[in-house]
């Protein structure tokens, strides 16, 4: 799914909007997943879940609001690079990569990555990383480079090594 304008996502907390592959039990790599290009506009997913996909959600040179969007079974959970984002709930899980930002400013608020072979992976972005859980991610919770982080209040627990931070 290409978009090249706007998106508006919005389920229902007991009815969130699925996206996922056109078979029953979806793997990981699917179907390539939904990418948002050059979006300035106000971009929402919300109450939503994308299975099964090559990169869940890929979003350059776009703002977008996440509002417990969870990715699950993606090679790549969500992909961003010079964007804007904030992400509150929601999270990725048994994915490739949780979570990759290059180049962006990003808000993550409560949000939980479980079960990743690397929960989030930065370099040269601004990350304000608050109240999130990064569990049992096989290599890595956080890896950043050249990046402004703010850290606050989050758990790290189960994974092969917590954080790796390089010139930040």
């Amino acid at each position: 799914l290409v978009i090249q304008g706007r998106i508006m996502v919005n389920g229902g907390v007991d009815k969130p909007v699925i996206f996922t592959s056109l078979y029953e039990n979806a793997a990981t790599g699917d179907w390539q997943g939904i990418v948002l290009l050059a979006s300035e506009k106000k971009n929402l997913i919300e109450n939503c879940r994308v299975e099964g996909a090559e990169t869940g959600f890929d979003a350059s040179f776009s703002k977008v609001s996440m509002k417990n969007a969870f990715f699950n079974r993606c090679r790549t959970g969500v992909r961003m690079q010079d964007s804007f984002a904030v992400m509150t709930g929601g999270g990725a899980g048994g994915c490739g990569c949780g979570l990759i930002l290059y180049d962006c400013e990003a808000d993550i608020r409560s949000a939980v990555f479980p079960d990743n072979r690397l929960g989030i992976y930065s370099a040269r972005t601004s990350l304000s990383l608050t109240g999130s859980r990064l569990t049992h991610n096989d290599q890595l919770a956080l890896a950043a480079d050249a990046c402004k982080l703010n850290i606050t209040g989050n758990s790290f627990s189960g994974n092969g090594s917590g954080l790796n931070l390089t010139g930040c």
